[in-house]
């Protein structure tokens, strides 16, 4: 339940740094549940903004780190949180992708995307 987790996360009850199987922190595991609701989008920038850098970085077993999970989403006003939190973009997953790589894939794939968007 998302909302225990951020509630234990605000009494300090609950490890940060907690992964779940598949080596994920509770921040990229939240960028990966469908669908993003508003609700959802408001505890991930709640975490973001909660979390230590050195949770917030955390890639899973894929080397997907959360601002490579961002950028998939096309979720510039995330992606933009989370370069101001100290994420890279130019972190490689184990298939030597960067998070530019799914930018580039949406323009290449709707042909369409406001440039203006891309600013950080």
């Amino acid at each position: 339940n998302i909302d225990l987790i951020i509630e234990n996360i605000k009494n300090k009850k609950f490890p940060t740094k907690t992964i779940n199987h598949r080596n994920e922190s509770i921040l990229l595991a939240l960028l990966k549940k469908e669908p993003m609701t508003v609700k959802l989008k408001e505890d991930i920038i709640y975490l973001i903004d909660t979390l230590g850098k050195d949770v917030i970085i955390l890639p899973d077993n894929d080397g997907v780190t959360p601002f490579m999970r961002a950028a998939q989403l096309k979720d510039l006003s995330l992606c933009h949180k989370l370069v101001k939190s100290g994420c890279s973009a130019s972190e490689l997953d184990r298939f030597g992708r960067n998070a530019l790589f799914n930018v580039y894939e949406f323009i290449i794939n709707r042909k369409y995307f406001e440039i203006e968007e891309l600013k950080f």
